[in-house]
């Protein structure tokens, strides 16, 4: 076993009072005044060192592979994690989408509930063609803020092919943005990529 040191540190400097946890030995250490904790880890063995600042929305994790029992220096940088997109039902390229489905998007973390204002920006759905046309929908958001539900205000057309796009616009709770997401799928038998637009 070797030991291993180093900060935790955000964007503001070293941090005190953090939890340092690892994968393998089920062992934490709560950073000092300085910012600075002490671990052990096998040696050969590849751990994950994890630091998380809830408050903040902040996470750091890096690999640790101590090939002797000298003394190792890993340091922790704490960042915004944003939200991810998880799960969207129908799933991408799904064929044969009842005329009468809705859109569920679950992600990895709550999102701020702004999305759901009618004139909010961040969730597009358009049925695919020439040209495109935006399709009419309700938004509505769990209670736990991790999922989405997009709600045609009518029927969607037989045999076409419909389009989803989440922009940088959604964020979660603390301000960390999405990263751009588009999803498709089809009222018809068998889904077409050479029909999406380039």
């Amino acid at each position: 076993t070797a030991l291993v040191t180093g900060t935790v540190a955000d964007s503001a400097g070293r941090r005190a009072g953090m939890a340092v946890a690892s994968d393998q030995l089920g062992v934490v250490s709560v950073t000092d005044a300085s910012g600075q904790y002490v671990l052990p880890a096998p040696v050969g063995v590849i751990s994950t060192f994890t630091a998380r600042d809830v408050t903040n929305d902040l996470s750091a994790s890096a690999p640790v592979m101590p090939v002797t029992t000298d003394v190792l220096t890993v340091d922790l940088l704490l960042q915004p994690s944003p939200p991810t997109v998880v799960q969207v039902n129908p799933a991408n390229h799904a064929s044969q989408v009842e005329r009468s489905a809705a859109v569920t998007v679950t992600f990895s973390k709550a999102i701020d509930a702004a999305v759901v204002e009618p004139a909010a920006a961040g969730v597009q759905l358009m049925q695919v063609g020439s040209p495109a046309s935006p399709v009419g929908c309700r938004k509505s958001l769990s209670a736990d803020g991790t999922q989405l539900v997009i709600t045609p205000t009518d029927l969607l057309a037989p045999n076409a092919l419909y389009q989803l796009t989440l922009t940088s616009a959604i964020a979660d709770r603390h301000g960390n943005r999405l990263t751009a997401f588009t999803s498709d799928f089809t009222t018809a038998a068998i889904f077409k990529a050479d029909a999406l637009p380039p």
